[in-house]
């Protein structure tokens, strides 16, 4: 039985679909997880898609943090189902079906939909298999870096952002993996034929071991570093967690240069502050200055929040002015999307008018059309809300 993972969201869901893949196809089933790449393009290739329309189940790990993108793209990706003629059970699992299922259950197709937890989802599988006919052995797509692994370092986020719902909502308290485990699992992917490893996790920069709380991840960069011949790839770091000993480690040959994620999510100290994001304006200048002056060939990649509570365009301009400073690779622009039982669901919203301002702003700013993306438009982010709804 074949079976499709469509994957959305941070590195957690691709390391923990990479996980789901391998124990399934221990079970009899051929199971392929879908590698990183834009969230917007349904299948990276069309050998994906060749390999979809042969399955008899797909599994969409979800992702709640972007809100209003998260369900525009789950609309899109059954749209795209659909397009393409499949009649096939999709099962979604993951952040969204934890803590925003009525969300997500408005955005999908309603026939064949099932929303379970990991643990269930093999069941549900089995049942699938029994009633279904044998499905055609046609190889398993190739993934775009065969040679890359996720490794997950650290379950749960402990920075406690004021519009973010994974501190709040949906985990009590962090788990770090311990240091013992990680390299067992790096050592066995390195005898496996692994020559890249992408460490996952939420904040994982704030890593440290649960044994022994002075080992931080600047300790376990060095240790990897010393201990295997693994590369370490793709990195998304909270910008309170670089320090400059991590710096340093980064210069390193066998770390990515291609990009290292920084979401800084605002340049308004304003914003910042009601964001709690434990850093201002100045603390990035210093830091995006420090990261390039030490290793000028990187490529950084940012995120950006637009229509934050209580956001003017003062905010807006202070934050474009502040991204044109510095060579980013790429800027993922994101409207805020409110998040109940977060401290930022009770701050005063702005208005939808207010919002198209800022975004259309953005949008058109002339220096830095060729790195900002933007997922969607404003027109299809109001869509998706009630008609003059507050942000």
């Amino acid at each position: 039985m074949n079976v499709f993972i469509k994957n959305f969201g941070c590195t957690s869901n691709f390391a923990e679909s990479q996980s789901l893949a391998q124990e399934l196809n221990t079970k009899g089933f051929r199971c392929y997880s879908q590698g990183w790449g834009e969230d917007s393009a349904p299948f990276r290739n069309e050998e994906e898609l060749l390999f979809v329309s042969e399955c008899q189940a797909i599994i969409v790990n979800t992702c709640t943090i972007s809100g209003d993108s998260e369900i525009l793209l789950q609309k899109k990706f059954a749209e795209d189902i659909r397009k393409i003629g499949l009649s096939i059970p999709i099962i979604y699992m993951g952040c969204s079906v934890k803590n925003d299922r009525s969300s997500l259950q408005g955005a999908v197709m309603p026939k064949n939909v099932l929303f379970c937890t990991r643990r269930e989802i093999i069941p549900f599988l089995k049942v699938i298999k029994s009633k279904r006919t044998t499905s055609l052995e046609i190889p398993l797509p190739i993934q775009s870096h065969p040679e890359n692994s996720w490794v997950l370092i650290k379950r749960a986020c402990t920075k406690f952002c004021s519009y973010c719902s994974c501190g709040y909502a949906l985990f009590r308290e962090s788990e770090c993996v311990p240091t013992q485990e990680i390299m067992r699992q790096l050592k066995h992917l390195w005898a496996s034929g692994c020559k890249t490893a992408i460490l996952s996790g939420p904040c994982i920069g704030d890593w440290r071991d649960p044994a022994q709380p002075s080992f931080r991840f600047s300790h376990l960069i060095k240790k990897i570093l010393s201990e295997t011949e693994l590369n370490i790839g793709y990195l998304e770091l909270h910008p309170k967690d670089i320090t400059e000993d991590l710096i340093e480690l980064l210069r390193s040959p066998r770390i990515s240069k291609d990009e290292l994620g920084i979401p800084i999510e605002s340049a308004s100290d304003a914003i910042l502050n009601r964001m709690r994001r434990g850093y201002d304006k100045r603390y990035l200048d210093t830091l995006f200055h420090q990261i390039y002056a030490a290793i000028p060939s990187v490529r950084i990649s940012t995120d950006w929040i637009i229509g934050f509570p209580q956001e003017n365009k003062s905010d807006v301009v202070e934050t474009l002015d502040f991204l044109e400073k510095f060579p980013f690779s790429r800027i993922d622009v994101y409207p805020y999307s409110k998040r109940s039982g977060t401290p930022a669901d009770g701050m005063p919203q702005i208005s939808a008018t207010k919002f198209k301002t800022h975004w259309e702003l953005a949008k058109g700013y002339p220096s830095l059309r060729k790195t900002l993306h933007f997922l969607f438009d404003w027109k299809q982010i109001m869509g998706n809300r009630s008609n003059g709804q507050s942000f």
